[in-house]
């Protein structure tokens, strides 16, 4: 299962990576607000690395996708790519990375409670 999680992981961060650099992002893209897909690239991107590499502690996985973010910003800014890189796409990114591995915290803590009382996890 583990390696599905990474297959996966890897799989969204091409396909996050593509859509950043593309000069003309694909028409659904115009229905969304920039930072509004910022945000759901990066909590996807955030809970899937979370899944892919259990054993790391939570400040690795928000250092790494911080940086992967930062490099998305530092590519847009090359001039032949028509894009815009600004520092509110980042902290948009930083913030929903923050999010998304919050809440997988969260969710594991509840399911080790649930898990504790009776031996049997929820569902």
């Amino acid at each position: 299962m583990k390696s599905l999680f990474l297959w996966l992981f890897w799989i969204l961060v091409q396909f996050t990576f593509a859509m950043a650099i593309l000069p003309h992002p694909p028409a659904f893209a115009d229905q969304l607000n920039d930072k509004t897909m910022h945000m759901l690239a990066f909590a996807t991107l955030s809970i899937a690395a979370s899944s892919a590499f259990r054993q790391r502690p939570m400040i690795q996985l928000f250092v790494g996708l911080a940086a992967f973010g930062g490099l998305i910003e530092i590519v847009q800014a090359i001039l032949g790519l028509h894009r815009d890189a600004e520092f509110a796409d980042w902290l948009a990114d930083c913030g929903a990375t923050l999010a998304g591995l919050c809440a997988v915290k969260l969710l594991d803590a509840v399911y080790a409670r649930y898990k504790s009382q009776d031996g049997t996890p929820p569902g």
